[in-house]
């Protein structure tokens, strides 16, 4: 490899650290992987501009195609199958409850007292959800749980 290709390489990760670095905590798992898949796509356009890429390169590509295709197949291995379930529920949001929620338990969620005004809950509401929404590093439980106390609350 040449010496301008391992320094443009260097100087790249140095770039990817740094930005790392200054993303939150809660937004740097996410940003590892993006930085992951985008440093294997810069190795593998390099290996074929360099001619340096055989066999093992269409090897991948024809395994990554065939899994696009024929990858509900994989489900049927019963070891894989219990890896892919494990996934699967990790992502699913949680089911919400049949119960619907009773005032009390409305008030203790979002932090308020009987007697409460309109907007004083729409005003607890907002401040809690700027907290645990789901795309601010909170959880989709919490969310829906402060949404279902404000309904609860104001009766919509």
């Amino acid at each position: 490899m040449s010496p301008f290709v391992i320094i443009v390489l260097g100087a790249l990760l140095m770039a990817g650290m740094l930005w790392l670095k200054a993303l939150p905590p809660h937004r740097r798992g996410p940003a590892v992987i993006k930085l992951v898949i985008l440093s294997l796509i810069a190795a593998l356009v390099i290996l074929t501009v360099t001619g340096r890429i055989h066999w093992i390169g269409a090897l991948f590509a024809g395994v990554f195609l065939l899994y696009k295709k024929y990858g509900f197949l994989l489900k049927a291995i019963p070891f894989l199958g219990k890896l892919f379930k494990s996934h699967a529920k990790a992502k699913q949001p949680p089911s919400p409850n049949n119960q619907h929620m009773q005032r009390t338990e409305a008030l203790k969620v979002l932090g308020l007292e009987e007697g409460c005004s309109d907007e004083e809950i729409i005003l607890a509401h907002r401040k809690l959800m700027q907290k645990f929404h789901p795309d601010h590093g909170g959880n989709s439980y919490l969310a829906a749980q402060l949404n279902e106390a404000r309904a609860c609350l104001l009766k919509r």
